[in-house]
């Protein structure tokens, strides 16, 4: 094999390598996004049950008060 076709494969294997590198960038980014989402839905359910757990209170306390 000339030294010209394995200069010449060596460089598509570079490009290959950079372009994975690349996709491996924008997976991570995507995924730090995705991790962020995650998280604000999970901070936007600790709400909700928060708010639920109140308004299940406020009806239980009226339940026992309008039947007394």
């Amino acid at each position: 094999m000339s030294s010209s076709t394995v200069n010449s494969q060596q460089s598509t294997v570079n490009n290959q390598q950079s372009t994975i590198n690349s996709q491996q960038s924008t997976i991570n980014s995507q995924q730090s996004t995705v991790n962020s989402q995650q998280s604000t839905v999970n901070s936007q359910q600790s709400t909700i049950n928060s708010q639920q757990s109140t308004v299940n209170s406020f009806f239980h306390q009226n339940y026992f008060q309008s039947t007394s």
